[in-house]
């Protein structure tokens, strides 16, 4: 995962920078990607993991000399090859509900399920030691690339298969609204107390609050004790797929909706890839709180994804040129919760 940093003061920066890939150059990549048997989508999650172990390789290689050598030994360490890549994304399980949510006569209401994809954190390194060539060994890295798209692909369709989909989903969901309702009460006895102090009056009583250890104690009970894995994630992806299904110039002639900026909704330090199709083009945007990273990583690992998404999906074509979308650095104090 991204190396954090403690950080120095509550407010929250986030940094988000955009690059917009033209018609012509979207058209030849979703066909391609159709040709080898993926979806965009897909291909995203093998692109991001590409570029993470090529940030990785470039941090800890022992001819960066930009880098100290104990910096270099740290990122080799946070790059293990015995660890697997894990990456987080929603996914939409309304088509595949039950019966019981047919009586709602709204349709606006949260709906979401979430799945990790695992990618190997490595690269097949003694075929790549085999290659004579730069040709050979360009020609072994486009077929891993691929081959892990195509992983991805069936990772997603296992997960959506599976006949515990819907009922999971359930009980992820009851899990997310226990907790976000505990929290709401800690917030709001929070702003209570801010108010009373102000107002000049005596604090409330604390509450008893039972600790997530007591609690997750009593539910186990005399459950053996299971080794705790490793469960960080790299970063979140949003991939929204294609907008111009929703959005028909047809139906709003009135109207001309030259661009579109979605929200980077995140929880404080972590990150958030989102992508969508619109008027055509192919957008990328990466949201993240800088406070909490280490200063230039993300900026680096951003142009060498942008660098390894041209060299595997538009991979005929000479410096090629993206427009640049939104790109902001905002600080803000967020009390909320999200």
């Amino acid at each position: 995962m991204f190396p954090r940093v403690r950080p120095i003061h509550p407010a929250r920066r986030s940094k988000i920078k955009t690059f917009i890939i033209p018609q012509h150059h979207s058209r030849a990549i979703l066909a391609l990607c159709k040709s080898q048997g993926v979806t965009l989508t897909n291909a995203i999650f093998a692109l991001v993991a590409l570029a993470w172990l090529r940030v990785v390789a470039f941090r800890s290689d022992p001819r960066n000399t930009r880098l100290s050598e104990a910096e270099r030994k740290r990122w080799k360490a946070l790059g293990d090859e015995r660890m697997p890549i894990m990456m987080y994304t929603a996914v939409n399980p309304r088509p595949y509900m039950d019966e019981r949510l047919a009586h709602l006569e709204s349709y606006i209401f949260v709906a979401l399920g979430y799945l990790n994809i695992i990618l190997p954190g490595f690269l097949p390194r003694l075929a790549l030691k085999g290659c004579n060539t730069v040709e050979e060994r360009h020609q072994m890295l486009e077929r891993t690339f691929w081959l892990r798209a195509r992983s991805v692909r069936d990772q997603y369709q296992k997960f959506i298969r599976s006949p515990l989909f819907a009922s999971r989903n359930v009980e992820m969901a009851k899990e997310r609204a226990s907790k976000a309702k505990a929290w709401a009460v800690i917030d709001d006895r929070e702003e209570d107390a801010r108010r009373r102090k102000r107002n000049g009056l005596p604090p409330l009583p604390s509450p008893h609050f039972p600790s997530e250890k007591s609690a997750s104690a009593q539910a186990d009970g005399n459950k053996q004790k299971q080794p705790k894995h490793p469960s960080a994630a790299l970063l979140g992806l949003s991939l929204f797929a294609n907008l111009d299904a929703v959005y028909l110039p047809t139906n709003f002639p009135a109207l001309d909706i030259v661009d579109h900026h979605e929200g980077t909704r995140k929880n404080t330090g972590s990150m958030l890839l989102m992508g969508y199709t619109f008027r055509g083009k192919i957008y990328s945007t990466l949201g993240w709180d800088a406070r909490c990273l280490e200063p230039g990583v993300v900026e680096e690992f951003w142009d060498t994804f942008e660098k390894t998404l041209k060299e595997f999906l538009i991979p005929d074509v000479e410096d090629v040129v993206f427009e640049r979308g939104l790109e902001c650095d905002v600080r803000e104090m967020v009390e909320a919760r999200l």
